[in-house]
């Protein structure tokens, strides 16, 4: 979801059934004045919200339109030795450039990773990739999984095209506070800097059944997300020193 001058926009999943088969569409939605809409009828296959429009793909071809669902235009066609049919597939757009990987099954480090400069208009392909986590400061976070490590995370640069792994520890969540990757496991929360890696919270500190589910920083202030067993969950907020701030919510 997305908060766009004041109008929240996310995508409905609706399920179809035909001959036995389950088919999935995806539509792209307005809420605003506690109403629903969808901002144009076809169902789009991949999308990606962005300061500049909607970026949205359907078959082989990626378009642009504005938040009033007007204007759209024609990005690019993704070449047949690209695309790939499947529902785990993504992209995003970042510093002129779309940057997608094809997927055949979701959490995986297998398929293709490419890129298309829309300034150059030429599409570069890579051979590892991995699902995109997160985007800061040059960098593509991607998480990776494998059946010997689990899930771990990895960045990439989008200006050398060198990817590099972030930790060995099992990946959770990923955030950014001032110079600070803030790296999160199902019990800790690791702050890393350019010189060092330090543990700043725990589970322990606050009950050892809570287990970290994702971190976000926003505007200077750090929220975690967490599970309390099997069907509750909490989101507190704390400092780089690993303290609570307050607990926001239990539900």
């Amino acid at each position: 979801c997305l908060l766009y001058n004041g109008t929240l926009y996310g995508v409905l999943h609706e399920n179809t059934y035909t001959s036995g088969n389950t088919l999935r569409n995806n539509f792209i939605m307005r809420y605003s004045n506690k109403t629903a809409e969808k901002l144009f009828d076809k169902p789009v296959n991949h999308w990606y919200f962005s300061n500049e429009g909607i970026y949205y793909q359907i078959n082989q071809s990626i378009y642009l339109m504005d938040y009033n669902g007007n204007h759209s235009k024609l990005i690019i066609e993704i070449p047949d030795e690209l695309y790939s049919d499947s529902l785990f597939s993504e992209f995003v757009v970042y510093r002129g450039t779309i940057w997608y990987k094809n997927n055949s099954y979701s959490n995986s480090d297998d398929g293709m990773f490419w890129c298309y400069n829309f300034e150059s208009k030429e599409f570069f392909k890579f051979n590892n990739g991995g699902d995109f986590a997160a985007i800061n400061n040059g960098y593509l976070y991607l998480k990776k999984y494998k059946k010997s490590t689990g899930t771990t995370l990895w960045r990439f640069s989008v200006e050398t095209f060198n990817m590099e792994r972030v930790s060995d520890l099992p990946y959770q969540g990923v955030s950014f506070f001032n110079q600070n990757i803030l790296f999160q496991t199902e019990k800790e929360i690791y702050a890393i800097s350019s010189t060092q890696t330090s543990k700043i919270f725990d589970n322990k500190k606050i009950d050892p059944d809570t287990y970290f589910s994702g971190i976000s920083a926003k505007n200077g202030r750090i929220f975690v997300k967490g599970f309390i067993g099997a069907f509750n969950g909490r989101i507190m907020e704390i400092d780089l020193d690993g303290n609570v701030i307050k607990n926001i919510c239990e539900y």
